[in-house]
């Protein structure tokens, strides 16, 4: 039932689901187009409709958007422990931050977000940016709160 309302409230297909479930799975653009029977060039146009509906640019930030209107049901598996700076770049990450961005954020080089991310990864045993943020989610390493539209 949510997820039809939130289909008709955002003007979202269910490719746009299919595709928004499969990129966050961890998948790659050319993976999941190829799952869905399309070209790689009609995919990342969808992408980009659906990246300016829900107003975020990069897969993360969908991914976290995704779970905010509870789209996805979390799965939760063992609970992680992240360090405390572990925990800052999945926060980062899930806001769509770039290693500049967090490099900036946490006072220290992008050598050192590159560390941190490639811990994340090992720990949240992830594929990626995107496929960190859904880990994060489904092992309870991370909550996303959705916010009171007009807050």
């Amino acid at each position: 039932m949510r997820l039809l309302w939130l289909m008709e409230r955002y003007n979202l297909h269910a490719a746009d689901v299919l595709m928004l479930d499969m990129v966050a799975d961890g998948l790659e653009n050319e993976e999941a187009a190829a799952k869905m029977g399309l070209k790689i060039g009609t995919f990342k146009s969808r992408m980009g409709r659906v990246a300016k509906i829900i107003g975020t640019g990069d897969r993360a930030g969908m991914i976290g958007w995704c779970y905010r209107k509870q789209m996805f049901e979390r799965v939760l598996s063992d609970p992680v422990t992240l360090t405390r700076r572990e925990f800052d770049v999945l926060v980062g990450v899930t806001r769509g931050m770039s290693n500049a961005e967090l490099a900036l954020d946490l006072d220290v080089s992008q050598n050192t977000v590159r560390t941190h991310l490639t811990r994340l990864y090992g720990v949240l045993d992830a594929r990626g940016r995107e496929h960190a943020v859904r880990r994060g989610v489904d092992t309870g390493a991370i909550r996303l709160v959705q916010r009171v539209e007009g807050q």
